[in-house]
């Protein structure tokens, strides 16, 4: 169980996967430790985070928080034999499902905003494929809105390679209906995680650039270990306004503190266990 108040609580997070990512994952680790487990100042929450690993079994994770949805809760009911995953969040005046289907390397997921003529539908789908010893992935997505059929279509490919000593390069482009995306991601395996550097270029507008990895700090002769991020992005339309974060996540006496800074410098802190 996880609960938050000014400062979330929840799982720490492993980043060992060195398989080819999807565009849309690009720079995942770094975002994911500068955002994740952070609530504004003066909110709380409270969250089961349990997981469904049991076939054709109702799961219940209850959920509470002091602002928007006050109480809610994630509802799974997974069938193994039929590679199927069902989710949806239900709460007093919402009710969003989402179905997901998962054979090898090929996923399908379809999920809804509600349960109501004018909700947004999301489809999503993406395979992996070996071609020429290379693992290529492609993603597309199609969403719906406001009663019209289609607002958003993007194709994402991957060219994951080895770099020699250095791990893996990766380079992705996307293309939406005007705009388009390119970028790259490289990693390198180091104690037991992976340094992860990565560029975005967005819908032919938005820089981003993070870097991820683990560091040793040695203090009164005993090591620790901490794993640090530091993200920049800009909008070409508008370079006044420049974002960046830098954080990091480390262990203390069987619990996970996290800290960061951003562009307004304001200091952050989260304590998990």
């Amino acid at each position: 169980f996880l609960y938050f108040i000014d400062l979330p609580i929840a799982r720490s997070y492993v980043h060992t996967n060195n398989m080819a990512k999807l565009y849309r994952d690009f720079g995942k680790e770094a975002k994911d430790l500068l955002t994740r487990q952070y609530e504004a100042p003066g909110s709380w929450k409270y969250e089961s985070k349990g997981k469904n690993t049991v076939d054709r079994t109702l799961f219940i994770n209850p959920k509470a928080a002091n602002g928007g949805d006050k109480v809610w809760a994630d509802v799974e009911w997974n069938s193994k034999e039929h590679n199927l995953k069902t989710k949806a969040v239900v709460a007093q005046n919402k009710f969003a499902p989402e179905v997901t289907y998962e054979q090898g390397d090929n996923k399908v997921k379809v999920a809804s905003s509600a349960l109501a003529a004018d909700a947004k539908v999301t489809i999503e789908a993406e395979t992996k494929q070996k071609i020429a010893d290379r693992t290529v992935s492609l993603w597309s997505n199609f969403a719906t809105a406001n009663k019209q059929s289609l607002v958003m279509a993007s194709f994402q490919l991957n060219n994951n390679f080895q770099a020699g000593a250095s791990g893996s390069l990766a380079f992705a482009s996307g293309f939406a209906l005007k705009n388009w995306s390119a970028g790259f991601r490289l990693t390198k395996a180091f104690d037991k995680k992976n340094l992860v550097a990565a560029f975005a270029f967005d819908d032919a507008d938005k820089i981003t650039a993070s870097v991820f990895g683990p560091v040793s700090v040695k203090v009164a002769d005993k090591t620790h270990k901490l794993d640090v991020a530091a993200q920049a992005a800009v909008k070409l339309s508008d370079t006044s306004k420049p974002t960046w974060a830098i954080g990091t996540e480390f262990p203390v006496q069987g619990h996970t503190l996290k800290l960061k800074i951003d562009q307004t410098l304001a200091l952050s802190m989260s304590h998990i266990y």
